[in-house]
């Protein structure tokens, strides 16, 4: 075992790329009013080293301050991509943010190339304002959806991010970026293959493609199989009513094959970056 962090604080975990373990650390011990309060860290799991990809700056004092807070990170294409969102205390209600932007940022896993994708507006007041970011709309690892809103107005623009660009999109609306379920992507034993399904109207269609989800084949389709994981490279092991574990070639090729009962508690732990989340 390996004690990568600790402390006062708490932790958030984005994934692995690699052999580098991405994760965000809040230190409670630190003033949301001091800088590096929060922290978006990587782990080499051979140096066991640590590398800061990036850190919240902030300035003022109790009730009087501003400061950087992370939104969501993803890590999309071996690059990690983060937002740094801005909130100010109670006594800076009705003051701008004084030219400071929301930004949507990429960096790589061992800390190079840190870019800014874009910057989005001050608002004129209010508490928080930022920029909101999630895979769950697209079925697509590679793809993230991105929402911006100011306080104190219904105007909210989205954007799609792919390949290290954004683009305005009016493919995506407030249900399916809330409301969308974000696929679990099983790595095959090889790492060239991942399985996940896709979920419309109640019916899970299962797909099978290469290591960056691309090139899918569907395998099943309007089933009530889940993906349970991998047996070799050549066949995928399914779930049914969470108490059924079936088998099936990769390609497609034969229908499931049922192994045997099992019995699971009823608890549902969801995978996370490329994770094994099956179970």
């Amino acid at each position: 075992m390996t004690n990568i962090d600790e402390g006062n604080a708490s932790f958030t975990l984005v994934g692995w790329d690699g052999d580098r373990f991405i994760y965000q650390v809040s230190r409670n011990s630190i003033p949301v009013w001091q800088n590096g309060q929060q922290v978006l860290k990587s782990f080499d799991a051979p140096t066991k080293s640590i590398t800061v990809l990036a850190q919240t700056i902030a300035n003022g004092s109790q009730y009087n301050y501003q400061n950087q807070i992370f939104g969501s990170s993803y890590i999309v294409g071996g690059r990690v991509v983060y937002a740094l969102n801005w909130s100010q205390g109670p006594n800076n209600f009705y003051n701008a943010f004084a030219g400071k932007q929301a930004t949507l940022n990429v960096i790589n896993p061992d800390g190079s190339g840190n870019v800014v994708v874009q910057g989005f507006s001050t608002p004129n007041s209010g508490y928080w304002y930022g920029v909101s970011i999630d895979v769950s709309a697209y079925d697509d690892p590679n793809t993230l959806a991105v929402r911006f809103q100011q306080p104190n107005s219904q105007v909210v623009a989205y954007y799609e991010y792919a390949n290290g660009k954004i683009n305005a999109t009016s493919d995506i609306n407030d249900q399916n970026f809330y409301g969308a379920n974000y696929s679990t992507y099983l790595q095959s034993p090889s790492g060239q293959k991942l399985f996940w399904s896709v979920n419309a109207d109640g019916q899970n269609s299962l797909k099978v493609g290469d290591s960056n989800a691309q090139n899918a084949k569907t395998i099943l389709t309007s089933s009530d199989y889940s993906p349970y994981g991998w047996f070799t490279d050549g066949y995928v092991l399914l779930q049914k009513s969470g108490s059924e574990l079936y088998i099936m070639p990769a390609d497609g090729s034969a229908q499931p094959f049922k192994i045997t009962n099992y019995y699971k508690p009823r608890a549902n732990y969801y995978g996370y970056g490329g994770g094994y989340g099956g179970l």
